[in-house]
């Protein structure tokens, strides 16, 4: 069973006229889970047609629409900074 806590907004490449496409999925107010295409201003650009039952129902539809699973990309830890401030009372 696909975990959707681990999955999170999916962001794949669109057509070229387009930048990144975040995927949404969520459950609605009667229970059925749904998805929805967003671009980069969070406008709508396509939804499910109509609720499913699982949330592996769910996303093997969003595949039907172009959805492509891409995991997170690791994170990059920065050294810690240390400030220096100079005594300029001297």
């Amino acid at each position: 069973m696909l975990d959707p806590q681990q999955n999170g907004p999916a962001i794949t490449q669109a057509s070229p006229q387009r930048t990144n496409v975040v995927w949404r999925f969520y459950v609605d107010q009667q229970g059925g889970w749904r998805w929805q295409q967003l671009a980069s201003d969070q406008s709508v650009l396509s939804d499910s047609p109509a609720a499913h039952g699982t949330y592996e129902h769910c996303i093997r539809d969003a595949e039907t629409h172009g959805y492509r699973f891409a995991p997170s990309q690791a994170k990059v830890i920065l050294p810690s900074r240390t400030n220096t401030y100079i005594d300029s009372r001297r």
